[in-house]
């Protein structure tokens, strides 16, 4: 190849401009006929090269072609210029009808006119070119070129976008009833197909503007489209599905699914050319390798290189373009996979809180959120979702004590499925809000001690089974719940060896834990562990339980002495395994409880004996006393009254036997607290009978021996008791019609038999005052009553004293201060 360093004669001038003509009407006679032609020759080619002219005569056809391009452009917007009025349009099938008709013909008319100008590179213009590969890089700019000119603005690009997505979501959707319908799961459509949306959809002619669009190299301009399509079917299958179904799994469906259908389109349209190879190379489009993390953002249809060949005229790329297609393929299957595992557990998170009010029904759905989590790490939206949930459904003051406690019982359960090896990550601060409520309410306490031993109060005991079995089941098992540290067990203090094996086993927290903002270390504790912790101590817990079961043996009345009674074997097994989890310490006090059970039995036996056995005195009444060792039981509250005659003798006898056999105790009778079993009867030889509590007995008493009428002030003064106290014991007899007031604070014995109000045959009532056992609540406001009398004395006799002398003279008097 010659330059032109030199002028040029007249006849090598000459010759330029005879093959440059050539070249000009050559390439204007192929753009206005679109037919080969013979002008343009080699004997040109080779003049233009010798002279150097062989760039600019390719420089020159370019020009030509982009020129025509150029004009392409309103002709290939003025056929879609009405879709922003077809798409104002309600009627779905009226807009896929004109997408698809004016798409094709756009596309087909573009397709055409590449295709002409391709093969004019291809054809009498090819001698132009050193080599294939400069070939291929002035038919890749053909393409760029043609992509700028026709969305050069932004609006264009959108518009187009817009089109696409209605053409492809109807092929999508065609695909999606067609896939149904072969694996015979009805016909039913999903939001994509939209029934008879997708009716005269041709799939041949599809596969042909798909084959268009990848020679047209258009087709990464749709990514956008196909993710909003198959992220919006995704979404759609997951709601159906998924949405309220806890009783079954459902992330495998959605899977399976996705990998039959959605993956299998994507296929289609990647692979045109080959639609039905994807049953053979499914198995090659493994994704188990990639990192969801770092792919699922990429955009799958531009892995390109300028030198890779989107021509399907040249065959040596072949088996590089088929190795892009597939690892495209396989991005995109992790990307839609990932947002099929992000949508699923959203859907979860927004269902957390009904699907543990559900458990352990739920547990499929626990299942399949554990999965997805360990894929997406969404644990910190799970905890915000769950606590605000909680907080608007459930920690209220309409909720009842007893449903939040099974509700946190169902939360730790959860949790130990969603993440089995560090589930107290998720519950340490979920279930704070829990904790916190939890600690505010005055019944929490109890309800949680009923729960744990199985005596909830509940009439259904299947219901009492069904809501605290996993609780009464834990507590059963007898772990301790003090000593959590697993170095110090039964065995022993830890070993060196056991103290380096656990050294060197440590791990530290996992990063989630720093994410959802965990900083509790404490990992192991069982449910009744974490019940317990709510009020960080059991000391609580211990003083509840002895009021409880005071009050549980108090209210055995008769049967309490009975010592193969099931309930006193009960208690007995509920205190050993709470020995067992607070030590035997704190469950000592208790253990007297029960102990003075068994005393008194035998002491009962004793002075029954000795009393029967006196002929000279023999007892007015039967007595059966439950002695307490008052140190040990709770404060109990007691009506101070001082009982008739007839029972006071009855008590001293049996107070002067307890003294010799118990010398140098006494007995101090609490004359508020027991049952007497009365029998009344009256003059007509009526008889009706009662189990009412001391002072009830103790005021109708007094109506015997003729004593018809009694005022108020005469009861209180003859019990040594308040007119008030008084006025509120004697409603009991009123309302049984066995007193009435016929004058203000006059009382008479009813002597006429009613046979609607007053029953002829033998009754028993029993009466439903407060508890005999004070709250831990009334104790404690008893006993800072104490103090605050302490304190106003000792402020008052000193007339002077320094703030230390204030904090130690207390401790004088008062042990424990």
């Amino acid at each position: 190849m010659s330059t032109l360093s030199s002028p040029l004669s007249p006849d090598n001038l000459g010759k330029i401009q005879t093959s440059w003509e050539h070249l000009r009407s050559h390439v204007e006679k192929l753009l206005i006929s679109m037919e080969f032609n013979e002008e343009f020759t080699e004997d040109d080619y080779r003049v233009l090269n010798s002279f150097g002219l062989r760039k600019l005569a390719l420089s020159f056809c370019h020009q030509i072609f982009n020129e025509r391009v150029s004009n392409i452009s309103p002709l290939f917007w003025g056929s879609l210029k009405d879709f922003s009025q077809v798409r104002s349009s309600e009627n779905l099938i009226d807009i896929f009808s004109w997408v698809t008709e004016n798409l094709h013909i756009v596309i087909n008319n573009l397709y055409t006119e590449i295709a002409w100008l391709k093969s004019c590179w291809n054809g009498p213009l090819s001698i132009l070119f050193e080599s294939p590969e400069e070939k291929q890089f002035y038919i890749h700019e053909l393409l760029i070129f043609t992509k700028s000119v026709l969305f050069i603005e932004r609006k264009n690009l959108l518009v187009f976008q817009e089109i696409a997505y209605f053409y492809f979501m109807r092929s999508f959707g065609n695909y999606n009833k067609v896939a149904k319908e072969g694996s015979d799961e009805g016909s039913d459509s999903d939001s994509t197909d939209a029934g008879d949306l997708v009716e005269g959809f041709n799939e041949d002619l599809f596969l042909d503007f798909v084959k268009k669009m990848h020679q047209l190299d258009l087709i990464d301009l749709c990514e956008e489209v196909f993710s909003r399509i198959l992220f919006e079917a995704i979404e759609y299958k997951i709601d159906k599905s998924c949405k309220s179904n806890f009783d079954s799994p459902q992330l495998s469906l959605v899977l399976n699914w996705t990998n039959d259908i959605v993956i299998r389109w994507i296929w289609i349209i990647f692979n045109p050319k080959d639609p039905d190879n994807y049953t053979q190379v499914k198995n090659s489009l493994q994704d188990e390798n990639f990192d969801f993390f770092n792919t699922h953002n990429d955009f799958p249809f531009s892995v390109k290189t300028k030198n890779t060949s989107t021509s399907p005229h040249n065959s040596q790329n072949n088996n590089s373009n088929s190795d892009n297609n597939n690892n495209s393929i396989i991005k995109w299957k992790s990307r839609l996979k990932f947002h099929l595992y992000s949508s699923f557990v959203q859907l979860r998170i927004s269902e957390l809180f009904d699907i543990i009010v559900d458990f352990p029904d739920s547990l499929p759905a626990l299942n399949d959120l554990h999965e997805a989590l360990k894929i997406t790490a969404m644990h910190n939206n799970l905890v915000n979702s769950l606590k605000n949930a909680l907080t608007s459904r459930l920690l209220h003051p309409g909720a009842a004590t007893r449903d939040i406690i099974t509700q946190y019982i169902n939360l730790v359960l959860a949790t130990r499925v969603l993440d089995p090896t560090h589930s107290y990550m998720l519950l340490d601060r979920v279930a704070s809000e829990i904790r916190n409520y939890l600690s505010k309410r005055e019944d929490t306490i109890r309800s949680i001690l009923a729960s744990l031993t199985n005596t909830s109060g509940q009439e259904n005991e299947d219901e009492v089974d069904v809501l605290h079995k996993a609780l009464y089941d834990e507590f059963s098992k007898g772990k301790p719940t003090i000593d959590d540290d697993e170095d110090y067990n039964q065995e022993g203090p830890p070993t060196a060896a056991s103290i380096l094996e656990k050294y060197y086993s440590w791990t530290p927290r996992p990063r989630e834990a720093i994410q959802i903002g965990n900083t509790s270390s404490s990992g192991t504790q069982d449910i009744v562990s974490q019940l317990v912790n709510i009020y960080g101590s059991p000391d609580l817990f211990v003083g509840e339980y002895r009021s409880m079961v005071a009050e549980r043996l108090l209210a055995l009345g008769d049967s309490i002495m009975d010592q193969n009674s099931d309930e006193i074997q009960k208690e007995i097994r509920n205190l050993e395994l709470l020995k067992f989890r607070f030590g035997e310490g704190s469950m000592h006090n208790c253990e007297i409880m029960i102990k003075d059970i068994a005393d008194s039995r035998r002491i009962n036996t004793l002075i029954t004996t000795e009393l029967n056995n006196n002929v000279e005195q023999p007892p007015d009444l039967p007595v059966t006393a439950l002695i307490m060792s008052y140190l040990y039981w709770p404060s109990l509250s007691d009506d101070v009254i001082t009982p008739p005659e007839g029972i006071f003798k009855t008590l001293t006898k049996y107070s002067d036997e307890y003294a010799k056999i118990k010398t140098p105790r006494m007995i101090k009778w609490r004359s508020g607290m027991g049952l007497v079993n009365l029998d009344l009867k009256y003059d007509d030889g009526r008889s009706v009978n009662f189990s009412v509590s001391p002072i009830h007995a103790s005021i109708i008493m007094l109506f015997q021996d003729d004593k018809k009428v009694l005022k108020l002030e005469e009861i209180a003064s003859s019990l040594q008791a308040t007119p008030a106290l008084i006025r509120k014991k004697i409603g009991f007899w009123i309302q049984n019609h066995i007193l009435r007031e016929f004058q203000k604070d006059v009382f008479t014995l009813v002597e006429e038999s009613d046979s609607e109000t007053m029953p002829l045959q033998t009754i028993s009532l029993e009466e439903n005052d407060d508890g005999v056992v004070k709250s831990q609540k009334a104790a404690l406001e008893e006993e800072m009553k104490t103090w605050e009398n302490f304190s106003l004395g000792m402020l008052t006799n000193f007339q002077k004293m320094y703030l230390d002398k204030i904090h130690t003279t207390p401790s004088n008097f008062a042990e424990g201060y």
